[in-house]
């Protein structure tokens, strides 16, 4: 099946929205880093909408794959996942999206994410990439539904094989896997990669990296330095900018404002009642719960372990496809999942537990994603008996708003809140 005529019309829709949204923190100031993020976000979306007409060659690519070698081969990185979920809710239009995707023949069981790019495509909703690229790693839906990318899109096709256990082998066999990617994307538009370019891009994303293991710390601090929302605002950041210098002055810009709380000694808001571990990624299309969590029960989120928990990458720059390897193995969600979970999630769950002070844990339990789910009642078994803590499993959806509604979530987290104060 072929994509549909193009239409861009969401897509600048889309791009009008940020701007209002940017704009709005402006008037109605919150934080520097908050009006920034929208102000990236908007860039990136925007780059996206003019690329055909400036010529760029358009890299479509799954969550886990770095853009890193695409910013340095002078392409513009499509984020498939990030993308075409965010528009569905930025125009609130996810009804539409997964209708069409049914219409297209995927059912609910389908992570409905996933079920949001099979609809950009099949509608033609998005420029048409000239290459899509994705991985094995973690994510089930992703395998198949980059597949269907490829089959409407018509464009080449690059799958990066990479193996289950982190180490040395592994991490060579993945190095080499990513110089044929280079080398496919060579024969494709004809021009050689940079080395330079590229170089620089991983040194950027080296202080990205660091900034990001600071910040992780910084957020451990009594009281909660940061908003309940920044941790999924990094991820997204980096899984858009990772190795420009864009990334880099939005991480110094949130560590900065958190060093400056820590030092007045104040938190983000004037009493905090409970510190929380967050698993997995928040409901994308309901962030007001986490303000709300924050706002009107003193509800921090102190720590990510799987959205903004770094390995230590070894950043060897003379052996940059190796070093770029090593960067993928060790960012959140492969470090927490691409490979036994209790050497991953569980280790770094009830460390994370420990060294934060946590008072509870919420699993945001994704409906379609098996991976995840599948690791519930490990991750609550072990933050109870080596932390101490309580688990609250939250059923929602990342991109659909009628699976569970805000108030349903909101009398559970009540509950939970109680159940914390009484054993506080």
């Amino acid at each position: 099946m072929s994509v549909k005529t193009v239409s861009l019309e969401k897509l600048e829709q889309t791009v009008k929205i940020l701007e209002r949204l940017a704009q709005h923190r402006r008037e109605r100031p919150t934080t520097k880093s908050d009006e920034m993020y929208y102000d990236l976000f908007n860039k990136y979306v925007s780059r996206l909408c003019r690329a055909k007409d400036e010529g760029k060659f358009i890299a479509a690519h799954s969550v886990l794959v770095p853009p890193e070698l695409f910013y340095a081969m002078d392409m513009v990185p499509f984020h498939l996942e990030m993308i075409c979920m965010m528009m569905a809710i930025f125009l609130k239009e996810e009804e539409e999206f997964l209708a069409r995707a049914k219409a297209f023949g995927l059912p609910p069981e389908v992570c409905s994410t996933h079920r949001c790019i099979a609809a950009t495509f099949a509608e033609g909703w998005a420029p048409i990439p000239d290459a899509v690229v994705w991985t094995s790693q973690v994510c089930d839906n992703t395998a198949k539904s980059n597949e269907l990318v490829v089959d409407q899109s018509h464009a080449p096709g690059f799958y990066l094989e990479v193996p289950y256990r982190f180490g040395e082998v592994s991490a060579r066999f993945l190095a080499g896997e990513l110089e044929d990617l280079s080398n496919g994307l060579e024969r494709i538009t004809g021009k050689k990669l940079d080395i330079d370019r590229f170089v620089e891009a991983l040194r950027l994303s080296q202080k990205s990296v660091g900034l990001l293991q600071e910040i992780e710390v910084l957020r451990r601090a009594v009281p909660c330095p940061a908003t309940n929302i920044v941790g999924t605002q990094i991820l997204n950041i980096g899984w858009l900018f990772m190795g420009q210098p864009e990334s880099v002055a939005y991480l110094e810009l949130v560590r900065d404002e958190l060093k400056a709380r820590i030092v007045a000694g104040k938190g983000v808001i004037p009493k905090e009642n409970f510190r929380l571990i967050s698993l997995f990624i928040p409901p994308s299309h309901s962030w007001r719960l986490l303000h709300w969590m924050q706002r009107e029960h003193g509800a921090s989120v102190v720590a990510e372990p799987y959205c903004t928990h770094w390995g230590d990458i070894d950043w060897d720059f003379k052996n940059p496809f190796l070093t770029l390897a090593r960067r993928m193995y060790s960012n959140p969600i492969s470090k927490e999942m691409q490979g036994p979970v209790e050497e991953g999630l569980i280790e770094d769950s009830v460390n994370d537990a420990l060294k934060s002070k946590a008072d509870g844990a919420i699993y945001w339990a994704h409906i379609g994603c098996r991976q995840t789910c599948a690791t519930i009642r490990i991750t609550k078994d072990a933050l109870r008996d080596r932390a101490g803590i309580p688990t609250l499993v939250l059923d929602c959806d990342l991109t659909d708003p009628s699976f569970v509604s805000d108030d349903a979530i909101k009398e559970k987290l009540e509950g939970f809140f109680e159940t914390l104060a009484e054993n506080k």
